[in-house]
């Protein structure tokens, strides 16, 4: 039996489909922003007892050139290789470091890119144009491999070639970084995330999770103060469940599925926060907004349709809330949010289409006026999303 909320829901969708906002002409692809996480990675934090061996062979090749061109005849490749014994993870892996399940989950991404936006609609050229592609990253080995591995699934090179494309991905430091909270940017961003740390509501959280916490101190024969922050033991039990390995003792499927839970949690009391959003997303959101309006009416990005943006899970996080999209489930390895600028063939009047994961969204605003492709009118949709965009983030930081 569906409950008063699935009933709702199940109503919205239905008033999405049959309250279409007439449009005059065909709808016409003119940009993709695309916003994604990192793939599978290994865990960011170890454990203090209980670690078990990384063996990763996803690796960086470099070759180093003083050459500016977009191409380069290459002679040999160079790899970075751990010594025996000087890496943190038993194995030969470094913290975080992107494994290759999580580059063929973006290579995967490539290949459905690439039939949706060449095969099927030939939006973007059948061959790698370095005009119409942009990737931008957060300045995380696993960010920036992540990018090329989705580029391999989107433009696969030619065997054989030695003359070799040269992909530029833009970057900047981590101090700057607005492509996740920065809470040493931000001053007040800082003291936000502080006083909900502080809320009745969370402190009864983690008031919860007392009993666990003192049944792994036991089983695991240390002090409290040795115990990992909770959301440590999350992200290695969300990296084992993808490798398949094993829980550290006492921790069972039933605790995976609370600290999936609690994760999420923690991501909606930080984010349902406007005053929070507006600081940790909200000018990647005034970035996007940007580029529509240089794409519709500037000449700097007239060539460009592919712009990809590699980051973090707290970027997608952020940018859901910022939708009004969230579902309440943490975003998954690879998780994606594309922003689909189009415009009537007739009226020239723009729209807007999101997709998550690669399934079309209606974001509130516009549940009485979508058109038959999942669009939303620019117009309707703007005003909500300035909400969270920054008039001055340097000022509101303070």
């Amino acid at each position: 039996m569906l409950g008063r909320t699935s009933l709702l829901l199940v109503f919205l969708s239905i008033s999405s489909l049959s309250l279409c906002t007439p449009q005059s002409g065909k709808l016409e692809l003119k940009l993709v922003q695309m916003l994604t996480r990192h793939g599978d990675r290994t865990p960011l934090h170890p454990l203090p007892v209980h670690d078990i061996p990384w063996i990763c062979s996803q690796s960086v090749l470099s070759h180093p050139s003083s050459n500016g061109d977009h191409r380069v005849t290459v002679g040999r490749l160079y790899r970075k290789k751990y010594l025996h014994g000087h890496q943190i993870y038993p194995g030969n892996c470094s913290l975080g470091q992107l494994t290759n399940i999580g580059c063929e989950q973006h290579r995967t991404l490539g290949q459905t890119l690439r039939q949706r936006y060449i095969k099927d609609s030939d939006f973007l050229s059948p061959e790698l144009d370095l005009n119409q592609i942009y990737i931008r990253s957060t300045d995380k080995e696993r960010t920036l491999q992540s990018a090329q591995c989705q580029l391999l699934g989107l433009y696969p090179p030619t065997p054989g070639t030695e003359d070799i494309h040269i992909i530029p991905i833009e970057t900047g430091s981590l101090d700057g970084e607005i492509f996740h909270p920065n809470y040493d940017l931000c001053p007040k961003l800082k003291r936000l995330r502080k006083a909900i740390h502080k809320s009745p509501e969370w402190v009864a959280m983690y008031r919860s999770l007392e009993p666990l916490r003192r049944e792994l101190c036991a089983l695991w024969n240390i002090t409290v103060e040795q115990f990992p922050p909770f959301h440590h033991l999350y992200d290695q039990l969300a990296c084992r469940t993808a490798h398949g390995l094993p829980f550290p003792p006492g921790i069972t499927p039933a605790d995976k599925l609370q600290m999936d839970k609690l994760k999420a949690w923690e991501m909606h009391m930080e984010f349902h926060n406007l005053s929070f959003n507006r600081l940790a997303i909200g000018p990647v959101v005034g970035i996007f907004l940007d580029n529509i309006q240089e794409k519709l009416h500037g000449d700097h990005l007239s060539s460009m349709r592919y712009m990809l943006h590699s980051a973090h899970d707290h970027t997608i996080g952020g940018m859901l809330f910022a939708l009004g999209l969230w579902d309440n489930k943490w975003p998954r390895y690879a998780a994606n949010i594309a922003w689909e600028l189009l415009t009537d063939s007739e009226t020239r009047e723009p729209y807007l289409r999101i997709l998550y994961n690669q399934e079309v969204k209606v974001p509130p605003p516009c549940y009485a006026h979508m058109t038959p492709e999942g669009a939303c009118p620019l117009k309707i949709l703007t005003p909500y999303l300035n909400r969270v965009v920054p008039v001055d983030y340097v000022k509101e930081c303070m």
